[in-house]
């Protein structure tokens, strides 16, 4: 997490949320949780596994104020290397979006009688 938020920081990228997942997918369902809520919390382990793993999904669900496409290269900089810390990882699937500015359906005026 900390290069991934180095490199968000570096680009200006304010942290909504940030939450990766570590699944070796064995049978016993033990993953590994990391979350940020953002760029100046620090990093909350929720879960960790206690065996290694010879392989494991990484699941990064990122929610910053950037442009997608520009998240999207911020992540493939920081795990896409052909080998990051002597594991060999490659992108299966990639989903990105912009969510649409919220429309209030209601709206409530306070008035001051102070």
């Amino acid at each position: 997490t900390e290069a991934l938020r180095a490199r968000l920081a570096a680009d200006g990228a304010e942290i909504g949320h940030l939450k990766m997942t570590l699944d070796p997918g064995g049978a016993a369902g033990l993953i590994a949780v990391i979350s940020v809520v953002d760029s100046e919390s620090e990093p909350d382990l929720h879960e960790s596994l206690v065996d290694m793993a010879d392989s494991a999904t990484l699941i990064v669900n990122l929610r910053a104020e950037a442009d997608p496409h520009r998240l999207s290269a911020l992540v493939e900089e920081v795990f896409g290397a052909e080998n990051v810390a002597g594991i060999a990882m490659r992108r299966e699937h990639e989903e990105t979006l912009r969510p649409a500015r919220p429309v209030p359906t209601h709206r409530v005026t306070v008035e001051d009688n102070g």
